[in-house]
């Protein structure tokens, strides 16, 4: 017996024939059939009750109106005479499975294509009574900009702006004096500039050739120690200057860089005072400030963090400023607002912060005076007698530091041919 030969066998078997065979002896009706009753249906359609965001409302209108024992179906009349007609149009073929067909009402499926169909045919498209959609505002984020440059600056907190000068001072040779003495220098930049306007909130009636009065408040911080370095520079410059540093009774405590400030500043004639001493002084003196310099506790210590007698006399010389017509010039943020969300602190129940007229930053402006500014303080809108006059001041920070850093900022502000620029707020709509 030789072997079975598949091809020739295969050749003989016409499956034409055969399936053609089965779908004329076929009289079963497709919702009849076991995958009819299987069908999951759509996601979205509450268990097939609602429409799948797919189909079209306008294409199941007719839906509503079948007879209730119909509804199932998902039929309408005029899909079904649509099939009857398209039917026709075929073979003509005359099968009892397809008479069964014409019979049975359409399934949704068919009932939606045929509907469609008729549509893209008979009729142009119908148009949607939807309302337009309107597009979704984009959000723009409150920033600071420089003048007269208008170019956005980006913000830094007061821990990336500490990684910062760390990596300038360990890794490139920037040392913590050097970076006091830039930013001492723009601070008195921007004092000489408030004093020769006369004060920049309340302008005092100063005697003729007499030179004008500068409070400095130094809290032992590095924000205390640059006030001071500003101090000796305005000195040199032609005023009286007069520094209040907080905890001065315990200056063998103070900070290294606090205390090497104070010696050179007592060595070019400059006087220190507590804050007993120096009101004691004024009203002896009888002298009018017309600018106070607030270094009292900058980006990295809280009130709560001084010791009892020290938030007295932070409290004391707080309300003091802002009982006085001098112009108050902040550095990085207002004593008493958080360096993180610019919120006033809240002592015995009342906002207790320094009313500020001048802010410098110092190398970059910081997330809290944005987000002071955000929720309305030191603007218009905030109430405030006079808008901040916002500057920021070059500390020396190079392009590479930025980049070192790993920042999403991969640079600072670009100060070009001048160590302060000008600064304004613009409010967005976060």
């Amino acid at each position: 017996m030789g072997d079975f030969d598949f091809e020739a066998s295969l050749s003989k078997f016409d499956k034409r024939t055969v399936f053609e065979g089965i779908r004329a002896d076929d009289v079963t009706a497709d919702e009849d059939r076991l995958v009819g009753h299987n069908r999951i249906p759509k996601p979205g359609t509450m268990g097939g009750r609602n429409l799948h965001p797919t189909e079209n409302v306008l294409d199941n209108i007719a839906r509503t109106q079948a007879p209730s024992w119909n509804s199932e179906a998902g039929d309408s009349e005029d899909a079904e005479n649509m099939g009857v007609s398209q039917r026709g149009s075929g073979s003509g073929r005359t099968s009892r499975r397809a008479e069964s067909r014409l019979r049975m009402p359409l399934s949704k499926k068919e009932a939606s294509l045929h509907s469609q169909s008729r549509q893209s045919i008979s009729a142009p498209r119908a148009k949607s009574r939807a309302p337009p959609s309107s597009p979704p505002q984009a959000t723009t984020k409150s920033s600071f900009y420089l003048v007269p440059a208008d170019r956005q600056v980006e913000v830094a907190s007061a821990l990336q702006m500490l990684n910062l000068e760390n990596i300038a001072n360990s890794e490139l040779g920037l040392t913590e004096d050097m970076m006091t003495e830039n930013a001492g220098r723009g601070i008195a930049e921007v004092a000489l500039l408030t004093l020769n306007l006369g004060g920049a909130r309340h302008r005092t009636q100063r005697k003729a050739n007499t030179l004008p009065y500068v409070v400095i408040y130094a809290g032992n911080s590095k924000s205390g120690i640059r006030a001071i370095a500003a101090g000796r520079h305005l000195r040199n410059h032609g005023a009286t200057v007069a520094v209040c540093v907080l905890g001065l009774e315990r200056e063998p405590e103070l900070l290294e860089g606090v205390r090497r400030q104070l010696k050179v500043f007592r060595s070019f004639g400059g006087k220190v005072f507590t804050k007993i001493e120096l009101m004691d002084y004024l009203k002896s003196t009888g002298v009018p400030v017309e600018l106070i310099i607030d270094g009292l506790l900058g980006l990295t210590i809280s009130f709560e963090e001084l010791r009892t007698g020290d938030q007295a006399t932070a409290y004391e010389l707080i309300e003091w400023a802002n009982r006085s017509k001098a112009a108050v010039l902040a550095l990085d943020i207002p004593t008493g607002l958080d360096p993180g969300t610019g919120l006033p602190m809240q002592i015995d129940g009342r906002e207790l912060w320094i009313r500020a007229s001048l802010v410098v930053s110092l190398g970059v402006p910081k997330t809290g005076l944005l987000e002071a500014m955000r929720v309305g303080l030191g603007t218009s809108e905030g109430g405030e007698e006079e808008p901040w006059r916002l500057f920021v001041a070059d500390i020396g920070i190079a392009k590479n530091v930025w980049k070192k850093s790993g920042m999403r900022m991969r640079r600072g502000v670009e100060f070009e041919g001048t160590w302060v620029l000008g600064m304004r707020f613009q409010k967005g709509t976060d």
